[in-house]
Protein backbone atom coordinates (compact mmCIF):
# COMPACT_ATOMS: atom_id res chain seq x y z
CA UNK A 1 0.00 0.00 0.00
CA UNK A 2 1.07 3.49 -1.03
CA UNK A 3 2.16 5.78 1.85
CA UNK A 4 1.86 8.82 -0.13
CA UNK A 5 -1.31 10.77 -1.89
CA UNK A 6 -0.73 10.44 -6.02
CA UNK A 7 -2.00 13.71 -5.81
CA UNK A 8 1.34 14.88 -3.92
CA UNK A 9 3.32 12.92 -6.50
CA UNK A 10 2.07 14.67 -9.15
CA UNK A 11 2.64 18.18 -7.32
CA UNK A 12 6.43 17.74 -6.66
CA UNK A 13 6.62 16.50 -9.87
CA UNK A 14 5.00 19.45 -11.80
CA UNK A 15 3.17 17.18 -13.72
CA UNK A 16 -0.27 18.51 -15.82
CA UNK A 17 -3.01 17.37 -17.52
CA UNK A 18 -4.07 14.87 -14.85
CA UNK A 19 -7.90 14.09 -16.35
CA UNK A 20 -9.00 12.28 -19.26
CA UNK A 21 -7.52 13.18 -22.62
CA UNK A 22 -5.00 15.11 -21.15
CA UNK A 23 -4.27 18.39 -23.24
CA UNK A 24 -7.11 17.78 -25.51
CA UNK A 25 -9.75 18.03 -22.62
CA UNK A 26 -7.89 21.32 -21.54
CA UNK A 27 -8.31 22.75 -25.15
CA UNK A 28 -12.12 22.07 -25.52
CA UNK A 29 -12.93 23.60 -21.89
CA UNK A 30 -10.95 26.40 -23.49
CA UNK A 31 -13.47 27.07 -26.21
CA UNK A 32 -16.13 26.56 -23.45
CA UNK A 33 -14.87 29.31 -21.44
CA UNK A 34 -14.37 31.60 -24.21
CA UNK A 35 -12.10 34.26 -22.04
CA UNK A 36 -12.88 37.78 -23.09
CA UNK A 37 -11.09 41.22 -21.73
CA UNK A 38 -12.50 41.99 -17.99
CA UNK A 39 -13.56 39.11 -17.32
CA UNK A 40 -12.90 37.76 -13.97
CA UNK A 41 -12.23 33.43 -14.22
CA UNK A 42 -12.13 31.46 -11.22
CA UNK A 43 -10.10 27.68 -11.56
CA UNK A 44 -11.28 25.42 -8.69
CA UNK A 45 -8.46 23.34 -8.14
CA UNK A 46 -5.39 24.62 -9.82
CA UNK A 47 -3.34 21.80 -9.37
CA UNK A 48 0.43 22.21 -10.68
CA UNK A 49 -0.65 25.42 -12.49
CA UNK A 50 -0.58 24.60 -16.01
CA UNK A 51 -4.26 25.52 -17.35
CA UNK A 52 -3.96 28.47 -15.24
CA UNK A 53 -0.43 29.68 -16.89
CA UNK A 54 -1.66 28.28 -20.53
CA UNK A 55 -4.67 30.38 -20.46
CA UNK A 56 -3.61 33.82 -18.63
CA UNK A 57 -0.67 33.98 -21.44
CA UNK A 58 -3.30 33.35 -24.07
CA UNK A 59 -5.87 35.93 -22.58
CA UNK A 60 -3.58 39.01 -21.02
CA UNK A 61 -6.30 41.22 -20.16
CA UNK A 62 -8.22 38.52 -18.82
CA UNK A 63 -8.16 38.61 -14.73
CA UNK A 64 -7.64 34.67 -13.61
CA UNK A 65 -8.07 33.56 -10.13
CA UNK A 66 -7.16 30.07 -8.47
CA UNK A 67 -8.09 28.36 -5.22
CA UNK A 68 -6.78 24.72 -3.89
CA UNK A 69 -6.53 23.32 -0.81
CA UNK A 70 -3.25 21.66 -1.15
CA UNK A 71 -0.23 23.92 -0.08
CA UNK A 72 2.35 21.31 -2.43
CA UNK A 73 0.07 22.93 -5.59
CA UNK A 74 0.00 26.15 -4.14
CA UNK A 75 3.63 26.09 -4.27
CA UNK A 76 4.02 24.22 -7.68
CA UNK A 77 1.92 26.61 -9.38
CA UNK A 78 4.12 29.83 -8.02
CA UNK A 79 7.32 28.02 -9.40
CA UNK A 80 5.58 27.94 -12.77
CA UNK A 81 4.05 30.94 -12.72
CA UNK A 82 8.00 32.46 -12.04
CA UNK A 83 9.66 30.18 -13.92
CA UNK A 84 7.04 30.79 -16.85
CA UNK A 85 7.68 34.61 -16.65
CA UNK A 86 4.12 35.18 -16.66
CA UNK A 87 2.89 38.65 -16.61
CA UNK A 88 -0.58 39.15 -15.81
CA UNK A 89 -0.05 36.25 -12.91
CA UNK A 90 -3.70 35.29 -10.83
CA UNK A 91 -3.97 35.64 -7.89
CA UNK A 92 -3.79 32.25 -5.72
CA UNK A 93 -5.60 31.48 -2.96
CA UNK A 94 -4.77 28.03 -0.40
CA UNK A 95 -8.38 27.27 1.20
CA UNK A 96 -9.25 24.28 3.46
CA UNK A 97 -12.17 22.10 3.37
CA UNK A 98 -15.44 23.79 3.75
CA UNK A 99 -13.95 27.42 3.73
CA UNK A 100 -15.88 29.81 2.62
CA UNK A 101 -14.14 30.88 -0.54
CA UNK A 102 -12.13 34.94 -0.32
CA UNK A 103 -14.34 36.19 -2.64
CA UNK A 104 -17.34 38.32 -2.60
CA UNK A 105 -20.86 37.48 -4.06
CA UNK A 106 -21.28 37.51 -7.89
CA UNK A 107 -17.81 38.13 -8.28
CA UNK A 108 -16.67 35.89 -11.15
CA UNK A 109 -17.99 35.65 -14.76
CA UNK A 110 -16.93 31.98 -14.53
CA UNK A 111 -15.30 29.11 -12.82
CA UNK A 112 -13.49 25.91 -14.67
CA UNK A 113 -12.62 22.45 -12.99
CA UNK A 114 -10.79 20.19 -14.35
CA UNK A 115 -11.28 16.76 -12.51
CA UNK A 116 -11.22 17.31 -8.87
CA UNK A 117 -15.45 17.38 -8.26
CA UNK A 118 -15.33 13.83 -9.03
CA UNK A 119 -13.20 12.86 -6.14
CA UNK A 120 -14.50 15.18 -3.05
CA UNK A 121 -16.70 13.54 -0.80
CA UNK A 122 -20.38 13.95 -0.92
CA UNK A 123 -20.26 17.19 1.55
CA UNK A 124 -17.63 18.58 0.34
CA UNK A 125 -18.61 18.90 -3.17
CA UNK A 126 -22.22 20.12 -2.04
CA UNK A 127 -20.70 22.66 -0.32
CA UNK A 128 -18.35 23.62 -2.86
CA UNK A 129 -20.61 23.86 -5.50
CA UNK A 130 -22.68 26.19 -3.23
CA UNK A 131 -19.67 28.82 -2.68
CA UNK A 132 -19.71 28.66 -6.27
CA UNK A 133 -23.19 29.83 -6.79
CA UNK A 134 -22.32 32.28 -4.29
CA UNK A 135 -19.49 33.82 -5.95
CA UNK A 136 -21.04 33.75 -9.66
CA UNK A 137 -22.64 37.02 -11.28
CA UNK A 138 -26.08 36.22 -12.44
CA UNK A 139 -25.99 34.07 -15.47
CA UNK A 140 -22.60 33.07 -14.73
CA UNK A 141 -21.00 30.17 -16.39
CA UNK A 142 -19.03 26.75 -14.91
CA UNK A 143 -17.44 24.73 -17.25
CA UNK A 144 -15.66 21.97 -16.23
CA UNK A 145 -14.18 18.22 -17.44
CA UNK A 146 -15.16 15.23 -15.18
CA UNK A 147 -14.54 11.50 -15.16
CA UNK A 148 -17.20 9.72 -14.64
CA UNK A 149 -19.02 6.30 -14.47
CA UNK A 150 -20.30 4.47 -17.78
CA UNK A 151 -23.83 3.52 -17.17
CA UNK A 152 -22.92 -0.52 -17.45
CA UNK A 153 -20.58 0.00 -14.43
CA UNK A 154 -22.57 -1.81 -11.47
CA UNK A 155 -22.72 0.53 -8.34
CA UNK A 156 -21.06 -2.77 -6.75
CA UNK A 157 -17.95 -2.20 -8.86
CA UNK A 158 -18.08 1.43 -8.20
CA UNK A 159 -17.67 1.25 -4.28
CA UNK A 160 -15.01 -1.99 -4.74
CA UNK A 161 -12.54 0.33 -7.54
CA UNK A 162 -12.98 3.44 -5.17
CA UNK A 163 -11.96 1.22 -1.86
CA UNK A 164 -9.00 -0.02 -3.76
CA UNK A 165 -8.07 3.62 -5.08
CA UNK A 166 -8.49 5.31 -1.50
CA UNK A 167 -5.82 2.59 -0.31
CA UNK A 168 -3.82 2.46 -3.29
CA UNK A 169 -3.81 6.14 -4.30
CA UNK A 170 -4.91 7.96 -1.68
CA UNK A 171 -7.89 9.69 -3.72
CA UNK A 172 -10.99 7.64 -5.23
CA UNK A 173 -11.36 6.98 -8.66
CA UNK A 174 -14.42 8.83 -9.37
CA UNK A 175 -17.85 9.99 -7.36
CA UNK A 176 -20.00 6.82 -6.03
CA UNK A 177 -22.58 9.51 -4.96
CA UNK A 178 -23.01 10.79 -8.33
CA UNK A 179 -21.94 8.28 -10.64
CA UNK A 180 -23.92 8.80 -13.61
CA UNK A 181 -23.95 11.66 -16.32
CA UNK A 182 -27.81 11.99 -15.01
CA UNK A 183 -26.87 12.42 -11.99
CA UNK A 184 -24.70 15.20 -12.15
CA UNK A 185 -27.44 16.79 -14.25
CA UNK A 186 -29.35 16.39 -11.38
CA UNK A 187 -26.37 18.06 -8.63
CA UNK A 188 -26.13 20.89 -10.83
CA UNK A 189 -30.19 21.64 -10.94
CA UNK A 190 -29.90 21.43 -7.24
CA UNK A 191 -27.62 24.34 -7.27
CA UNK A 192 -29.38 26.83 -9.36
CA UNK A 193 -27.73 25.86 -12.31
CA UNK A 194 -29.16 25.45 -15.74
CA UNK A 195 -27.68 22.85 -17.78
CA UNK A 196 -26.47 23.84 -21.22
CA UNK A 197 -24.43 20.84 -22.61
CA UNK A 198 -23.39 16.90 -21.03
CA UNK A 199 -21.37 15.19 -23.30
CA UNK A 200 -18.71 12.73 -23.45
CA UNK A 201 -15.27 13.98 -24.44
CA UNK A 202 -14.37 11.34 -26.90
CA UNK A 203 -17.53 12.68 -28.57
CA UNK A 204 -16.04 16.80 -29.60
CA UNK A 205 -12.30 16.25 -29.32
CA UNK A 206 -11.10 17.06 -32.46
CA UNK A 207 -7.73 18.78 -31.87
CA UNK A 208 -4.64 18.78 -31.13
CA UNK A 209 -1.24 20.20 -29.22
CA UNK A 210 -0.46 22.81 -31.94
CA UNK A 211 -0.55 25.83 -29.26
CA UNK A 212 2.56 26.01 -28.38
CA UNK A 213 3.61 29.14 -29.88
CA UNK A 214 4.44 31.66 -26.86
CA UNK A 215 7.50 31.57 -24.70
CA UNK A 216 5.50 31.86 -21.84
CA UNK A 217 3.95 28.46 -22.64
CA UNK A 218 7.10 27.25 -23.77
CA UNK A 219 8.57 27.78 -20.44
CA UNK A 220 5.70 26.41 -18.67
CA UNK A 221 5.92 22.96 -20.62
CA UNK A 222 9.38 23.02 -19.65
CA UNK A 223 8.49 23.20 -16.43
CA UNK A 224 6.45 20.00 -16.44
CA UNK A 225 9.17 18.18 -18.01
CA UNK A 226 11.64 19.34 -15.34
CA UNK A 227 9.71 17.51 -12.90
CA UNK A 228 9.25 14.54 -14.96
CA UNK A 229 12.82 14.47 -14.84
CA UNK A 230 13.18 14.86 -11.18
CA UNK A 231 10.89 12.35 -10.58
CA UNK A 232 13.31 9.93 -12.69
CA UNK A 233 16.54 10.47 -11.22
CA UNK A 234 15.14 11.70 -7.14
CA UNK A 235 15.24 7.94 -5.59
CA UNK A 236 12.03 8.91 -3.05
CA UNK A 237 10.20 10.08 -5.53
CA UNK A 238 11.05 7.20 -8.44
CA UNK A 239 10.09 4.51 -5.11
CA UNK A 240 7.14 6.27 -4.92
CA UNK A 241 6.26 6.10 -8.95
CA UNK A 242 6.98 2.46 -8.44
CA UNK A 243 4.26 1.65 -6.26
CA UNK A 244 1.71 3.88 -8.24
CA UNK A 245 3.10 2.72 -11.61
CA UNK A 246 2.60 -1.39 -10.79
CA UNK A 247 -1.45 -0.45 -9.95
CA UNK A 248 -1.76 1.72 -12.94
CA UNK A 249 -1.13 -1.18 -14.51
CA UNK A 250 -3.21 -3.58 -12.78
CA UNK A 251 -6.00 -1.03 -13.37
CA UNK A 252 -5.33 -0.77 -16.90
CA UNK A 253 -5.70 -4.22 -17.10
CA UNK A 254 -9.30 -4.16 -16.37
CA UNK A 255 -12.69 -3.40 -19.04
CA UNK A 256 -13.14 0.06 -19.48
CA UNK A 257 -15.34 1.60 -16.54
CA UNK A 258 -15.37 5.30 -17.04
CA UNK A 259 -15.20 7.80 -19.38
CA UNK A 260 -14.15 11.72 -19.46
CA UNK A 261 -16.87 14.28 -19.76
CA UNK A 262 -17.48 18.14 -20.72
CA UNK A 263 -20.33 19.89 -18.45
CA UNK A 264 -21.59 23.75 -19.33
CA UNK A 265 -24.13 25.07 -17.40
CA UNK A 266 -25.14 28.74 -16.24
CA UNK A 267 -26.21 30.19 -13.34
CA UNK A 268 -29.87 31.02 -12.56
CA UNK A 269 -30.20 33.92 -10.40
Amino acid sequence: MSKVSILDYFGRTNTSNIHAFGWKATLCLEKKINCKPSEKILEFGFGTGNTLVYLASKNPATNFYGVDISEIMLKTTRSRIKFSGLKNQPQLHLIKEKMKFPFENNFFDKVYIESVLGILEVDDLNFVLTEIARILKPSGKIVFNETIWLSTTSLETIEWMNRNALADFGIKQASSDFPYANNWKELLHRHGFMVERVVPLNEIITQRKTQGVSFTIFRSDLFSYLGKMKGCFNSKLRRDWKKFQKIIEMNNKQEQTMEGWLFEASLKK
